[in-house]
């Protein structure tokens, strides 16, 4: 069950800072909001013996980053709060500070991402706030991510919308087909770039919609990117 789908009563992982307390909270509103919650139940979706959950919420057992993905798939977590969690709960194990501080760092990246997808607004944050953002919105192929990279591709910063590009490029989502053909147009060449080999990604269900682009303009920039496109596309054929 996806995060878009999920009921109101489920609290917002991205807001917390350990995991365990975010373990308690979901399952006292399941307990409060719910007919179906028990411990029994857990144990039947994850797995787990019936006293693993009591006993990790009473401290008594940690909950290991080996449980992670058993844990998120009982609670219905999507991919990108699937590694949020298991971030928080690395942090609680490792004790190098660099990790530590890059554990955290990646953490204050997915909290960001988490409150732009909810505010629809990334315009009050610092440029590497934004490309920070825009970069991780790799792992989120939904209708608000997609409003934010579109709204990027068109910012008068050539880093932003570079970086809109290659994420659009990096999700290998054929719904962004339409996004990375049009910015085989953009003024900067790093951009088309970035467009460029995101179509190269999606293989060959690019390939007509880039012939007739390629057909039809009348760019010299966009027609040596669709030949450089469609020229990859084929040695990917013969491979």
């Amino acid at each position: 069950m996806g995060a878009e789908n999920q009921e109101s009563w489920r609290p917002d992982l991205f807001v917390y800072e350990d995991a365990t307390t975010y373990l308690s909270d979901w399952c006292a509103a399941a307990k409060r909001e719910t007919r179906w919650f028990s411990y029994g139940w857990f144990s039947r979706r994850s797995g787990l013996s019936r006293a693993w959950l009591p006993n990790v919420l009473a401290g008594r057992r940690r909950l290991g980053i080996e449980r992670v993905p058993t844990v998120g798939t009982a609670l219905g977590l999507t991919p990108r709060e699937l590694a949020y969690l298991g971030e928080l709960v690395l942090l609680q194990t490792v004790r190098d500070p660099i990790l530590r501080h890059r554990i955290e760092r990646r953490l204050q990246v997915s909290r960001r991402v988490a409150r732009s997808l909810r505010e629809g607004d990334s315009a009050s944050e610092t440029s590497e706030q934004r490309l920070a953002v825009l970069r991780a919105l790799r792992w989120e192929q939904g209708e608000a991510a997609r409003a934010l990279l579109e709204e990027a591709l068109v910012d008068p910063s050539v880093e932003i919308r570079g970086a809109a590009a290659w994420t659009l490029g990096r999700q290998r989502d054929e719904r962004n087909l339409p996004l990375l053909l049009a910015t085989l147009a953009d003024p900067d060449f790093t951009v088309r770039s970035s467009a460029g080999w995101g179509l190269v990604g999606l293989g060959q269900v690019a390939s007509a919609p880039i012939i007739r682009l390629m057909t039809h303009t009348r760019d010299p920039a966009v027609y040596e990117m669709c030949h450089l496109v469609i020229a990859r596309l084929l040695r990917q054929r013969v491979a």
